[in-house]
C-alpha cells in the first residue's frame, strides 16, 4: 500500500505526463 505522502507530489506530474502524451497523439 502506497503512502499518500509519496503519491501526492507525484500525481500532478503523472497527470501532466498523461495529458502531454494524449495531446501529442492527437496533435500528430
Amino acid at each position: 500500500m502506497f503512502c499518500d505522502e509519496l503519491i501526492r507530489p507525484v500525481l500532478p506530474l503523472l497527470l501532466l505526463h498523461i495529458l502531454f502524451v494524449v495531446g501529442a497523439d492527437l496533435f500528430l
